[in-house]
This record gives structure tokens, C-alpha cells and sequence, in this order.
């Protein structure tokens, strides 16, 4: 006898949308990233390369903040105020013997590429994508600020990271360091053995694959399942796609910044 598939509500219908908006119509988060593009083209210097990855660190360092705001919007919604609570957890060390994420992806970039200063100065662009971010979390309907956070904790999360990888690899030659991140490490099976280490001795490959396999792919799950428990209206689940493409339209924007250098 077939078991009768249960019918998918309102919002989770949005799903296959937003998936291929995210796969498709946001170039930041593909091989068309304009950083990467000009390291492809030759255009990018190792003094560029560098100021790319300083400036992404400060989404690093403000996303409990974003995750805090959302988190504040949303207090009539439990289960997601719940989710949102365990990320802001982890981001701030749960499961990382109590060392912030920042704080071991500053400690792999100054040990493995000497960088230092990370956090000091904030560009235009970057200051442009986390004011206008803020202010939407706070301005606009709370269907909106959701959809905002997810395309940014959970949705992009992945991509983005794969993408800092390669720019991170982009600087490591232009620095006559070679590859510094092993890509090649996401089709392994390696969670255990990193697991098994303290997190003041994470590699910059061992950081990212930990993201990848584990923490970003959690986020991601947990937050859909916790928004996907609550009634949406029409008008909410419209609201909710459009804080999803504003986040994405938002970072393809700073990225192209980032790529001149602004």
C-alpha cells in the first residue's frame, strides 16, 4: 500500500524557488563571484586579495549581532527564536570548547597567513551591507527580517564559504604560499578526526569543512524546520521571499564593491 505523501503547506512550497534563485540569479555566491572573476583575469593583486578577505571577517564578526536582532523581531515566534538561540550558541563557542568562530577563523588567518589588524578598518561597502542589512532587520515586516537571515545564516552560507576558500587559495599564490585551503577536502570524511581536535588548532581547511559539513548544513536545516512549523498568510510567505532576495541582492552588491577595492 502507497503512504499518501503529505502535503507541503504555503511556505515550505517557496523551498524550489528560492533554491534556484540562490543556484542561478546571485553571481557572489558562484564561480562569477567578482573577486574571484578578477583573480581569473589576472587583475587581482595580493594587497586586493587580502583586503577582500579582512572585509569578509566583518560579516564574521557581525553576525551574532544580525542573529540578535532577527532573534529580537521574531519573539512571537518561538521555535524559531529557539533555532536562532542554538546558532548564536555555536557561533559563540558551544561546540567549539567555548572559543568564538571569529575568534578561530582570526587565530588561522594570522597563523597561516600572517595577517594581522583584522577587524580595524571597515570599508564603504562593507559598511553600506551591514547598515542597509540592519536597518531592513529593523524597518521591515518580521516575515521579511526572517527571510533576510535565512539567505544569510543558512541559505548562502555554503556557497559563500566555498567561495572564501578559492579567494583564500587566490591570495595564497599571489603570496607565494601555494593552495592554503585543501578543496578537495569536502568530498572526505574528516568531521570525526577534527572533531577529536581543540579548536585553537583548526586549520583554515579544517575551519571551513567543519562549516560546510556540519555547522552551516545544522543552521540551515534547523532554521527551515523551525519556520516551517508556524502558520504563514500569503502576504507573509510574499514578504518572506522578498527579505530573501533583498540579502542576496544586498551581498551580490558588497561583493562587487569588495572587487574594486572599496
Amino acid at each position: 500500500m502507497r503512504i499518501p505523501m503529505k502535503k507541503l503547506s504555503q511556505f515550505q512550497r517557496l523551498h524550489s524557488g528560492l533554491e534556484a534563485s540562490l543556484a542561478h540569479n546571485h553571481a557572489c555566491l558562484t564561480e562569477n563571484n567578482p573577486v574571484l572573476m578578477a583573480g581569473h583575469a589576472g587583475l587581482l593583486s595580493r594587497e586586493q586579495a587580502a583586503a577582500a578577505i579582512g572585509q569578509y571577517y566583518f560579516l564574521v564578526l557581525e553576525i551574532v549581532a544580525l542573529l540578535t536582532i532577527t532573534k529580537d523581531r521574531l519573539a512571537d515566534w518561538p521555535k524559531v527564536g529557539a533555532e536562532l538561540t542554538r546558532n548564536i550558541g555555536e557561533e559563540e563557542g558551544s561546540r567549539t570548547q567555548g572559543l568564538a568562530h571569529r575568534d578561530i577563523l582570526k587565530r588561522c588567518l594570522k597563523r597561516e597567513l600572517g595577517f594581522t589588524g583584522l577587524g580595524r578598518y571597515r570599508s564603504p561597502a562593507t559598511s553600506t551591507f551591514l547598515n542597509c542589512f540592519k536597518t531592513a532587520l529593523l524597518d521591515q515586516e518580521p516575515a521579511y527580517a526572517a527571510g533576510m537571515v535565512y539567505a544569510l545564516e543558512a541559505a548562502s552560507a555554503n556557497p559563500e564559504l566555498e567561495i572564501l576558500a578559492k579567494i583564500l587559495n587566490a591570495y595564497g599564490q599571489l603570496a607565494g604560499l601555494g593552495h592554503v585551503v585543501d578543496e578537495a577536502a569536502w568530498q572526505t570524511n574528516q568531521l570525526a578526526a577534527i572533531r577529536a581536535k581543540h579548536a585553537r588548532s583548526y586549520t583554515l581547511t579544517e575551519f571551513i569543512y567543519i562549516h560546510l559539513v556540519d555547522f552551516e548544513k545544522g543552521h540551515k536545516s534547523g532554521l527551515w524546520k523551525a519556520l516551517s512549523s508556524r502558520p504563514w498568510t500569503e502576504a507573509e510567505c510574499a514578504e518572506f521571499a522578498r527579505g530573501f532576495e533583498q540579502c542576496l541582492n544586498l551581498m551580490d552588491t558588497w561583493w562587487m564593491g569588495l572587487a574594486r577595492n572599496h
